[in-house]
C-alpha cells in the first residue's frame, strides 16, 4: 500500500446575490499549508465574494434609498397640505361658533328688551319660539365645540403618527446609507 497525499484542499464559497443571482468562487491551497496560510487564502476568497456581492447589492440599496428619501420628502409635503387644510377648517368652525354666539346674544338681548319694555316685573326667562331658537343655537354651539375639540385631537394624533413615520424613515435612510457606504468601502472606491 502506498501512502499518497492529496495534493491540495479545495475550498468553495457560494453567495446569493439577490433575486436569482449567485456567485461561487473556488480555490485550492496545498495540503501541507499552515493554518495561517489556509486562513489567509480563505479570507482572500471571502473578501472577493463579499466584494462581488457588494457590487451586486449597491444598485438595489441605492434604489431603496431613493424611494425612502422620496417618501420622507412626501411626508413633509403632505403634512404642510393637511395642516393648512386643518387650520382653514378650524378657522371656519371658530368663525361659525362666534357668529352663533353673537346671534344668540342678539336674540336673547332683543327678547329681554321686549320683556323689560312690556313692564313685566318677573325674572326674564325665554319662552316659546325664542326659547326654541336659543336652544338650537346652544345645540349648534355645543356641536361646533365638540367638532373643534375632536378635529384638534385627530390632528394631534395624526402629527404624532407622522412623526413616528418620519423617525422610522430617517432611521431606515441612515441604515441604507451606512450599508451602501460599507459596500462601497469593499469596492475600494
Amino acid at each position: 500500500m502506498t501512502d499518497t497525499k492529496a495534493p491540495a484542499v479545495g475550498v468553495s464559497i457560494l453567495k446569493n446575490l439577490g433575486g436569482n443571482a449567485q456567485i461561487t468562487l473556488q480555490t485550492f491551497y496545498p495540503q501541507d499549508a499552515t493554518s495561517a496560510e489556509a486562513d489567509s487564502i480563505i479570507d482572500a476568497l471571502v473578501f472577493r465574494v463579499n466584494r462581488q456581492g457588494a457590487m451586486a447589492e449597491i444598485p438595489d440599496l441605492q434604489e431603496e434609498l431613493t424611494k425612502h428619501e422620496k417618501t420622507a420628502a412626501q411626508f413633509d409635503e403632505d403634512f404642510a397640505r393637511v395642516e393648512a387644510e386643518f387650520q382653514h377648517a378650524q378657522a371656519a368652525r371658530v368663525v361659525e361658533a362666534k357668529t352663533l354666539e353673537v346671534d344668540r346674544k342678539k336674540i336673547h338681548d332683543e327678547a329681554y328688551a321686549e320683556h323689560a319694555k312690556s313692564g313685566r316685573q318677573t325674572a326674564f326667562e325665554p319662552r316659546g319660539h325664542v326659547k326654541q331658537i336659543l336652544s338650537r343655537h346652544d345645540a349648534a354651539l355645543s356641536r361646533l365645540t365638540s367638532e373643534i375639540e375632536k378635529a384638534q385631537a385627530e390632528r394631534d394624533q395624526a402629527v404624532n403618527n407622522l412623526n413616528i413615520s418620519r423617525e422610522r424613515y430617517a432611521a431606515e435612510i441612515a441604515r441604507l446609507k451606512s450599508e451602501i457606504s460599507k459596500r462601497t468601502a469593499l469596492l475600494g472606491n
